[in-house]
């Protein structure tokens, strides 16, 4: 794709193809209420004790991050830990019917706070029993960008 920008830019504006961008789109910034919400996820990290895997900055707003961790008390679910602390899907493992219908949506109830090395944990041992999201799909997940094909699940509880 560099050699493609450098191209249009050494071609007359009249040959250049008009939908070949010249820089890289830059992604846009957060709205000034999510800039606040991922400061006060950082400084209430701190105060608590607790560190974030991804400084906070992964795929989901930071409001809603500061939620959950706000309601899980910045712990881990699994271990009482409080280092390298992130958000996981609860759909990620799809072993319940509940948990199923939910699939992987961006509300409070489908996410809980757990550490980087139970996050891990929690997908190693639901890849082993066949009930991880990448190799079933959880059945609120279908037609989402969540669906890649894999067979619905089809759990027993």
């Amino acid at each position: 794709m560099a050699d493609l920008r450098r191209w249009a830019r050494e071609m007359p504006s009249r040959a250049r193809p008009k939908d070949l961008p010249l820089e890289e789109e830059k992604p846009k910034g957060l709205h000034p209420d999510e800039k606040r919400a991922l400061f006060k996820l950082r400084r209430e990290a701190r105060q608590n004790g607790a560190t974030l895997y991804t400084n906070g900055e992964g795929g989901l707003p930071p409001s809603l991050v500061l939620g959950v961790m706000r309601r899980d008390s910045f712990t881990c679910v699994e271990c009482d830990g409080q280092q390298a602390l992130q958000v996981h899907h609860k759909a990620g493992v799809v072993d319940s019917r509940k948990i199923s219908k939910l699939g992987h949506i961006n509300r409070p109830e489908g996410l809980e706070v757990v550490c980087h090395p139970c996050h891990d944990k929690l997908h190693e041992k639901a890849r082993a029993k066949g009930i991880d999201s990448s190799q079933v799909l959880a059945e609120g997940d279908v037609g989402t960008k969540y669906d890649h094909g894999q067979p619905l699940a089809q759990p027993k509880k």
